[in-house]
């Protein structure tokens, strides 16, 4: 009888220390998914943030707020917050459509080292002024021999972000006539 009782006391510490691992490794897995949980959330909310300042930079120049001749200025320094953790270089060019001009505002995290991937880049077609795209192209003339111009043009070229057809091969007549 003796033997009997150890035996069930025997399985029963054996079914207890099964069930104690088990439950520890359920738990290390619910930390360690919640841990990636985390760190998506706090990535998702970093992400948001430097679209958020990406319009937010295009949208002042737009509005007539910056200069577009800044849009040759790479870095625009420090931002105002809830973005102060955030680098935006922005960079412009004339588009091969008339009185448009090709902005590009790339977002960097403060800390990230210079050489280190952008978080988000937007790039968008706005209108300009004549003397605001003689700006821009005055200042990028002055840039050129830092080689960010080229970069830029290397890296979007219009075919790629604004395909066009043969057929639209520079203004049409009556295009003309309505900007009259």
């Amino acid at each position: 009888m003796r033997t009997r009782s150890r035996m069930r006391r025997g399985g029963m510490l054996l079914e207890v220390l099964l069930a104690l691992g088990l439950f520890v490794a359920t738990g290390g897995l619910v930390l360690s998914v919640l841990g990636d949980c985390t760190r998506a959330i706090a990535r998702a909310e970093q992400l948001a943030a430097a679209v958020d300042a990406a319009r937010s930079v295009l949208a002042e120049f737009e509005a007539g707020l910056r200069p577009m001749g800044d849009l040759a200025a790479g870095d625009l320094g420090e931002l105002a917050p809830p973005w102060q953790d955030l680098r935006v270089e922005v960079r412009g060019r004339r588009s091969d459509q008339p009185a448009l001009v090709l902005a590009e505002a790339r977002v960097f995290a403060r800390a990230a080292p210079d050489d280190s991937a952008p978080l988000f880049v937007l790039r968008q077609l706005m209108s300009a002024r004549r003397d605001d795209l003689e700006a821009i192209e005055a200042e990028l003339d002055a840039t050129e021999a830092t080689g960010d111009r080229a970069e830029f043009e290397r890296e979007s070229p219009d075919s790629d972000l604004f395909p066009q057809s043969d057929e639209d091969e520079g203004p049409r007549e009556d295009d003309e006539e309505r900007r009259r």
